[in-house]
Formats: C-alpha cells, sequence, structure tokens
C-alpha cells in the first residue's frame, strides 16, 4: 500500500521522446509508487549536453555502426532532476532511506558526479554557501521546451531548467 501526502492528478505532462527530433509535450499517466519506489513531484529538470545529443539522433543512443539501440522510444525525457517525495510504496522508506517530504536531486544513468555528492550539494545551497548562478543560466517553463534544447545545442547555455 502506498502513503501519499496529497490528492494526484490521474495524468501528467511530460516531455516524451518519440524518436530523434520528435520530441513531445505529452500528457501521460502520472505513476504509482510501487513496493520500494518513491514518486517525485519534478521542481525542476534541466537540459544537458547528452540530452541534446539524443534528440540530434546521435549513435550512441540510436545505434549505428554495429551498435545497438539504447533508447526505447517512446520514453519521458530528462535525466537531471529534483523535486520532492510525494508517495512512497511499502518498504520505500526502509529500501532508499528517504521519508516523505524529502527533496532529492538525481542523476539518472550516465551521473557526471557520485550520487553521494547530492545531498551535499543541496546542503550547501540550502545554507547559501555556493550558488548555482554560473551554472544555471536560463529558467523556462516547460512548455518552452523547444527554446530550451535550442538554447543547449547551441551552447548558449551552461543549464537550462525546465519548471513544470
Amino acid at each position: 500500500m502506498s502513503t501519499t501526502n496529497t490528492p494526484h492528478a490521474e495524468t501528467m505532462r511530460a516531455i516524451v521522446c518519440h524518436g530523434p527530433d520528435d520530441y513531445r509535450l505529452d500528457s501521460i499517466d502520472r505513476p504509482m509508487a510501487r513496493p520500494g519506489e518513491v514518486i517525485l513531484k519534478i521542481g525542476a529538470c534541466g537540459i544537458c549536453a547528452s540530452d541534446v545529443k539524443c534528440r540530434s539522433g546521435a549513435e550512441m543512443f540510436w545505434g549505428g555502426n554495429s551498435q545497438p539501440s539504447w533508447v526505447k522510444a517512446p520514453v519521458v525525457a530528462g535525466h537531471e532532476f529534483f523535486g520532492e517525495v510525494i508517495e512512497m510504496g511499502e518498504g520505500a522508506e526502509a529500501r532508499t532511506g528517504l521519508v516523505m517530504g524529502d527533496r532529492k536531486e538525481l542523476d539518472v544513468r550516465g551521473a557526471h558526479l557520485s550520487p553521494r555528492t547530492f545531498p551535499v550539494a543541496i546542503d550547501l545551497m540550502a545554507r547559501s554557501l555556493v550558488t548555482t548562478n554560473g551554472i544555471v543560466t536560463h529558467q523556462l517553463p516547460l512548455a518552452d521546451y523547444e527554446e530550451g534544447f535550442s538554447m543547449a545545442a547551441a551552447a548558449e547555455s551552461i543549464k537550462v531548467l525546465l519548471i513544470p
């Protein structure tokens, strides 16, 4: 049985990769926490160089030259994100060490930093000991994801955050 602290919509908005150069803002079913899992309400999601490469059809994601495809479309795009724990499946607290209301930054697959550095980084930012001003150069609403990808591809930014 899952634990929740607020009612949730049946659907949510997400940028879905349907193929190279085919990213869409879709309405998808909201996931439900299964045993051992947590659901985060996403505060923002970054667009990085690997997202741009995937969107442009790079072989390292889509296959080619005897390399198999890594991406299995359709898939929700974005792997650098943060959010608040809003739902936990049975046993999730013991498995993850998280509790309802925790804020978590994640980088799924291909993390540039060790996951153990994220709590330290979040703590330093929360105490205003470091800022992201030099890293996060643009913040856009989720609906403006095309502009965010264009900025990242043209190297107009270091990190673009998409805000729901």
